[in-house]
């Protein structure tokens, strides 16, 4: 079989030989393919949020502009990526039909979708159903991407390329990425049920589900036994709000109930949680109810407990049937050594091995050997596997295996130095190196994920959790959010975001300052978890303004002084312009605007200045 090039000297189709057999397919400078088995470019695995926010950021081609976006209007292509991209799946994760109604334990300045406008403060938790509707707006909005309704089975190697299975067939794919979500709740390893008090288990999504808010299903009083921490908050919040009698079951740790959280039974249930060890025993009783058996921590006496259902919210099983890691490694064939870490390369969130954003899958060696003989792109950002959000997390988590390798993906395959110029550059690349094991030596794939979360976010715990999905995907495409011309949000922008909109709002700032006020927001993240109030960011940017104008005013004078030159006679005017100025230096309205023009009055010895008008509310 013939693999088909289009020779850029000539514009003929010239064949090579190739991996991708038995499948032949035309490979054009445009990155679109044409074959008797279609190659997409981008495969996206899961319709939740960890994909919508990845394809968000992507923008166009990929995603046409908002309602209300100041490229609403713009007319895209007729035929924009050629259809060579394709989405799997069927439900978000965030749908009532999955997880019920209610709403999530995080505001929508924290976790919504990115527009065309700053997310307006709110201190009210999001709405389940209205996140889910900002994620099946993105989807709407994808322009040429082809949806596939159905859970992806298995994912596998061909060649150079990966197969995609779903609905009995499968799809080939230049590069995958796979955002399924953590996988299905987990059952206790250790907890024993009677197979006639199944009726009566459930784990949390189900309990969700049946359960509607101030909808009881349960009679008045009905008692209600939640096992898990911090997964089994929902639960416990919602049993309550149902009026039902709840016990806690947790196990070595607290549940951690954050600064600044607006649950109004869960804080109190905390306090009267049981710590029990896991050998759980669920046995059916009179009337339709269970009897549960338990022992608490540290103490070998069984106790028992009648209740009418028993929730389990222990956490999710990657390996689970569907799920990421039965996806990829049980079905797909791929092991726990063909994953890697993909490092915060952009420096978001610190040195680069500081961080880690998400899994890949190993770049095989013949890949790069081949693609560099036809002529095509090594770089892997348009090729290879992907693993994001709590997919990763999960992952991660389950398989110790993957492990770092932060030397073998930033140590080029370069010739010994031979000037010294390079032998410089080779000593400092080392010390890099070393410097990076030297942080990552104790510490696993799992923990690095983390480093989204450690320092720049006031109200989450864990990679997994939305905010920390969000921020990874926007520092691994290098996001930048359109409304970053207009304003920005103090609240949940990363640090490059934050840069960007310092550069285009305060001409010329000096960067020793741009990084304070930085670290300002950042510090200040944790001190006030559910974000900057509208009276808080004034009140930061009027701060910043003071300096800003300090730094500034010497320029500004010096501008004065060539517009005002030496043959003018500015007589008791000119002096007015410069005591102004002087004062100007306390003064916010001093920051509306650039001095564009000094208009001198001969008669009334005035001097006018003109300012541009700001566009920024401080």
């Amino acid at each position: 079989m013939a693999y088909y090039k289009l020779d850029p000297n000539t514009g003929k189709w010239q064949a090579a030989e190739s991996a991708y057999m038995p499948y032949t397919f035309k490979d054009r400078q445009d990155n679109s393919f044409t074959s008797a088995v279609k190659v997409y470019k981008l495969a996206l695995i899961g319709v939740g949020s960890s994909i919508a926010y990845y394809l968000n950021a992507l923008g166009a081609p990929y995603v046409s502009p908002p309602k209300g976006s100041r490229q609403h209007n713009v007319v895209p292509p007729s035929r924009p990526m050629d259809r060579h991209a394709i989405v799997f799946g069927s439900t978000d994760a965030w749908d009532a039909s999955v997880r019920g109604d209610g709403f999530i334990n995080h505001e929508q300045h924290l976790i919504g979708q990115w527009g065309a406008e700053v997310v307006e403060f709110s201190p009210d938790y999001m709405e389940r159903a209205e996140f889910a509707g900002q994620n099946r707006d993105v989807f709407q909005r994808a322009i040429g991407v082809e949806p596939v309704k159905a859970e992806v089975t298995k994912i596998s190697r061909f060649g150079h390329l990966f197969k995609v299975y779903a609905q009995e067939r499968f799809y080939l794919a230049q590069k995958v990425v796979v955002g399924v979500g953590a996988g299905p709740h987990q059952r206790p390893r250790t907890m024993v049920v009677h197979q006639d008090a199944w009726n009566q288990v459930r784990d949390l999504d189900e309990f969700m589900r049946a359960n509607p808010r101030g909808a009881p299903t349960l009679g008045a009083r009905a008692k209600v036994v939640v096992n898990g921490a911090n997964a089994g908050i929902d639960a416990v919040e919602r049993a309550a709000s149902l009026g039902y009698d709840v016990t806690w079951f947790i196990g070595q740790k607290e549940p951690a109930i954050l600064p600044g959280n607006r649950l109004r039974f869960a804080p109190e249930l905390a306090r009267s949680a049981i710590s029990v060890d896991y050998d759980i025993r669920v046995d059916p009783a009179a009337e339709n109810r269970i009897t549960i058996t338990y022992k608490q921590r540290g103490n070998q006496q069984t106790s028992t407990m009648t209740a009418d259902r028993y929730v389990f919210a222990l956490g999710q099983d990657p390996m689970a049937q569907g799920a990421v890691g039965d996806v990829l490694i049980t079905q797909g064939g791929l092991t726990e050594q063909d994953f890697e870490p993909l490092y915060d390369v952009n420096q978001v969130y610190g040195e680069p091995f500081q961080t880690v954003l998400g899994l890949q899958v190993r770049e095989l060696q013949a890949a790069r050997v081949e693609f560099k003989n036809l002529n095509l792109p090594e770089t892997t950002s348009e090729r290879g596997l992907l693993v994001i959000g709590a997919a990763a997390t999960s992952l991660a988590g389950n398989k110790r295996a993957i492990a770092h390798n932060f030397r073998e993906q930033f140590t080029p395959h370069l010739p010994q130095p031979a000037t010294q110029a390079e032998f410089k550059a080779y000593q400092q690349q080392q010390q890099l190196i070393s410097r990076a094991e030297s942080y990552l030596q104790n510490k696993t794939v799992a923990a690095s994920l983390e480093g989204v979360v450690r320092y720049d976010v006031g109200s989450v715990l864990q990679h997994a959790q939305l905010v920390g999905v969000r921020g990874a995907v926007a520092a691994m495409t290098g996001f930048a959010p359109e409304y970053l011309e207009k304003g920005v949000n103090l609240s949940s922008d990363n640090r490059s975001m934050l840069r960007v909109y310092l550069a285009q709002a305060f001409p010329d700032l000096d960067e020793a300052l741009a990084q304070k006020f930085i670290y300002r927001v950042m510090a200040q993240r944790k001190e006030q978890p559910i974000g900057y109030t509208p009276k808080q960011t004034r009140e930061l940017f009027r701060e910043f303004a003071k300096e800003y104008l300090g730094q500034r005013f010497p320029d500004m004078k010096k501008d004065l002084s060539t517009i005002l030159h030496p043959g003018l006679d500015l007589s008791r005017g000119g002096a007015k312009v410069m005591s102004a100025l002087e004062k100007g230096r306390e003064l916010q309205s001093a920051l509306g605007g650039q001095i564009t023009s000094v208009r001198k009055r001969a008669k009334k010895s005035q001097v006018t200045l003109s300012l541009t008008p700001s566009r920024y509310k401080l």
